[in-house]
């Protein structure tokens, strides 16, 4: 008999963890039974559930979108049948999947648990997948690009900016064109070209272009970059409306909090940052516990109120610096606690 998946049962779960690992079970039965139409529904809803408050680790997002990618290729080129599923169902979820790709690869940076290996496949999956499907590679150069920005790795990520910036915008599935002006901002930030970043943030900031994500994923890189270049006055009135709209869906932006109470900090407003981090505490460890990149950046922004936390910070950073071969985060977590504690 055929598997259905129950969402309910899946919510009804303590937490976050417990959910991962019922579903990684779910997943790994079907694939072991080799029932393909329920190892689809499974991947889908850790995909695309669109459930506020459900998270699944960014290692098994990419598990589930390399294996879903080749499902839906194997489909489309006959070495697979689905009687379930139309041409437009195998058309749709595969193009479902190359957009999934954009948001999986970038993000697959904040996971301590996926290895350089690992990583390297995905991005090799990415780019076949493309590939393969007929769409042009400039999402992909775009999308190792914000990765290797996240994992701290500058010269990869000025050779993958010059390949992004030759390749043709794809036709049939083109970027978004807020997410892809925040991606300038995020790699003029990256490089300490602030001025250049700022140049970039205007399209944002004059609401020229948004989207799910744009313009709050665009703050923090705003922000900082005013207050590296001595503009406190423009910091302090954006901070303001960015911690505004973030609070009004923070279900949705609960992950930028800890960015706002750092830049808080750092702009002298300690009891406000502090009230923040406090207001979210509960929130920010239980999403920390899927996101250790999150609960990373929570720590440094807790450090200058629980000195404590400094050390774990500092552990923590070691770890992902370890993954990636450098010491960027090591240096983020000094560069921050000691702008936070010169006040």
């Amino acid at each position: 008999m055929k598997q259905t998946l129950s969402i309910q049962s899946i919510l009804d779960l303590e937490n976050n963890q417990e959910r991962e690992s019922a579903v990684v079970k779910l997943l790994n039965k079907a694939l072991q039974d080799e029932d393909y139409s329920f190892a689809q529904e499974v991947a889908e809803f850790i995909l695309y559930h669109g459930i506020v408050g459900l998270h699944f680790s960014y290692r098994l997002q990419l598990y589930s979108i390399s294996w879903l990618s080749k499902y839906y290729h194997s489909m489309r080129i006959g070495e697979h049948q689905d009687n379930s599923l139309t041409e437009d169902d195998i058309t749709n979820g595969a193009l479902s999947c190359a957009l999934k790709f954009r948001d999986v690869i970038p993000g697959i940076a904040f996971d301590i648990e996926a290895s350089p290996e690992e990583i390297e496949k995905g991005n090799d999956q990415m780019f076949t997948f493309y590939t393969l499907s007929g769409l042009s590679t400039d999402s992909v150069y775009r999308s190792v690009m914000l990765q290797c920005i996240l994992m701290g790795d500058e010269e990869s990520t000025r050779e993958l900016f010059d390949i992004w910036q030759t390749k043709q915008a794809c036709e049939q599935l083109p970027d978004c064109q807020a997410c892809v002006q925040h991606s300038l901002v995020e790699y003029h930030h990256f490089l300490g070209d602030f001025e250049q970043a700022l140049k970039e943030a205007t399209p944002i900031l004059e609401g020229k272009v948004s989207c799910e994500h744009i313009p709050q994923a665009s703050y923090y890189p705003i922000i900082d970059s005013l207050i590296r270049l001595g503009k406190y006055e423009q910091a302090n009135s954006l901070l303001d409306e960015a911690i505004t709209q973030i609070e009004d869906e923070e279900n949705t932006y609960l992950f930028h909090i800890p960015y706002m109470a750092q830049l808080l900090t750092r702009l002298n407003r300690s009891e406000e940052a502090s009230e923040l981090l406090q207001h979210y505490n509960n929130d920010l460890v239980r999403l920390g516990s899927i996101y250790p990149y999150v609960y990373l950046q929570y720590l440094v922004a807790l450090s200058p109120y629980h000195p404590d936390a400094l050390s774990d910070a500092k552990r923590l950073a070691k770890l992902f610096d370890e993954r990636n071969e450098n010491s960027y985060y090591q240096a983020y977590v000094e560069f921050m606690y000691a702008k936070t504690t010169i006040h």
